[in-house]
């Protein structure tokens, strides 16, 4: 191993921080670059994108880092889905207790990526100022040089642009879901909801609780919503209750998928005849009945009160383009009209990179409106093209687990730990993902299979448990990390930087949450 090698990293969002943290692991000399003046990303306190009531929608199981649980009580406690601010704190406790502070430099905004001639370093360009609280200083440009990049922000950082017919025509008020904070401004007016995803019903959700304000919702495709509780059938007669995404994955789970969907098209049959079961509710209204069979792709959305709030006619839903708007009457394209006061736009984001050359832009086949894959990488991480430089959290979803694994794959070759990906089997991850985007069956998420590629790294990256063996020696462990959820301490209990006793504490607390509890 080199010494001694720097490795910049830009932004400071759980991407970033994991990432810092993996480099310190395989001692690098990190710089994390954060334009906010605190950590967080999305969840940060001064400009993040969370409304204030917001709750993850997945739990703290997946909501976390490998080897820094959430405090013990946690798991016997009620709660599973953190606020904004208990992410933002568990964030803040993680930066602490692995020392990273230090290595962050806040208030700065990276203008620039480049690489020196002769191709051996990279350049690091951003603008700050003399202190974060001096706002009307003019910016200072700096540059530094590193060994290496890491890019870990920018999936969340753009609203998308608002497109709306007649856009210009509507006297009300318009804005976007990520400046959405409480339903304050939304007192006794009517509102319109347009978008179909986590967000856009959520929010509609939470307006429609209030009596005071009409909420209508414009989607495209009617979603299945899922409680962000689940049961099972047991072998007494409480069945087992579980998180949302803990019900769903599991590397038993993983395999019985693999053994018994023999098509993509077979799969999206038999999932979606599934859900229509988890979520009878919402078929019996009209406005959130999906006819079954069908081969389309799952569409899943995870909200607790959403489905009541479109029964109990809290929210009106419209599955019909907007053809016109003029004042405050906006018309739909089935003919039926709606007085609107303010409509809100949960289109998403666009994902952006203005840091980065026209070249390597090119060279990742950057499409910052392609929702699903916007930049071409092995496994979400490396270019064939693009030397010391790599990828945390361009990917979705971008959970906790995978993120984690890509910082630490990153960290051992960047500090020679690790060979690095061969050109070849760059090239081949790259012609994966472009089979990807060309499939006619396109699923919500592309990389939403979190045992399986989690699993892949785990195994390049040499901490990848070896299943057959703990099978035959504890059957105990074998079953916390198969047959139990899927848990990415998993990924601590060998390898490099492992700790085998914290790994085992934390999937034993999952085992008597869930497991031992339900019982």
């Amino acid at each position: 191993m080199l010494g001694n090698k720097t490795v910049a990293i830009i932004g400071g969002g759980p991407s970033g921080l994991v990432s810092c943290k993996s480099a310190l692991e395989s001692r690098l000399i990190p710089t994390v670059f954060e334009k906010n003046s605190d950590i967080g990303g999305v969840w940060s306190l001064s400009n993040g994108k969370v409304w204030d009531s917001l709750k993850t929608n997945l739990s703290v199981n997946t909501m976390m880092f490998s080897d820094y649980p959430w405090e013990s009580d946690w798991y016997y406690g009620s709660g599973d889905f953190p606020t904004h601010l208990e992410m933002t704190a568990y964030l803040e406790r993680y930066v602490e207790h692995f020392k990273l502070k230090g290595h962050i430099k806040f208030g700065c905004n990276v203008t620039s990526v480049h690489q020196e001639s002769n191709g051996l370093k990279w350049i690091v360009e951003y603008s700050t100022t003399s202190t974060i609280a001096e706002k009307n200083r003019e910016p200072v440009t700096q540059k530094q040089t590193f060994d290496c990049i890491i890019v870990a922000g920018g999936m969340f950082q753009k609203q998308r642009s608002i497109e709306l017919v007649d856009k210009e025509k509507f006297t009300g008020e318009i804005t976007s879901s990520g400046d959405y904070r409480n339903q304050t401004a939304f007192l006794g007016k009517s509102v319109l909801v347009v978008g179909d995803c986590n967000s856009g019903c959520e929010i509609a959700a939470e307006l429609a609780e209030n009596t005071v304000i009409k909420v209508t919702q414009v989607i495209k495709k009617i979603p299945w919503v899922l409680d962000k509780y689940l049961t099972k059938p047991s072998s007494n007669e409480n069945p087992l209750v579980f998180p949302v995404e803990v019900a769903f994955f599991s590397r038993e789970g993983s395999d019985f998928a693999k053994k018994n969907f023999k098509s993509e098209q077979q799969s999206f049959i038999d999932m979606n005849e599934w859900l229509s079961n988890v979520c009878s509710k919402q078929q019996t209204h009209k406005s959130l009945h999906k006819p079954m069979p069908s081969d389309v792709t799952p569409f899943i959305v995870i909200s607790q009160n959403y489905t009541d709030c479109v029964i109990n006619e809290k929210i009106t839903v419209v599955q019909h383009p907007i053809a016109k708007i003029q004042g405050k009457t906006v018309e739909f394209a089935n003919g039926e009209s709606r007085e609107i006061d303010h409509i809100l736009c949960a289109n998403g984001y666009s994902y952006e990179l203005p840091y980065l050359s026209e070249e390597i832009l090119k060279d990742l086949d950057y499409n910052p409106n392609n929702k699903k894959i916007p930049i071409i990488l092995h496994k979400s991480t490396f270019h064939p093209t693009l030397q010391n430089i790599g990828f945390v959290g361009w990917f979705l979803p971008a959970m906790f687990p995978i993120i984690e694994l890509q910082a630490r794959w990153l960290s051992l070759v960047f500090s020679e730990n690790l060979e690095p990906p061969t050109k070849e089997q760059i090239v081949e991850g790259l012609k994966e993902e472009r089979a990807i985007l060309a499939s006619p069956f396109q699923k919500q998420y592309p990389h939403v299979e979190m045992v399986d590629m989690g699993d892949e790294i785990a195994t390049i990256i040499g901490v990848m448990p070896d299943l057959e063996k703990i099978k035959s020696e504890d059957p105990h462990l074998y079953k916390l990390i198969y047959n139990n959820a899927f848990s990415t301490s998993s990924y601590r209990l060998t390898g490099p930087h492992s700790n085998q006793q914290l790994a085992k504490s934390i999937l034993n607390n999952i085992n008597n949450k869930y497991y031992c509890k339900n019982k």
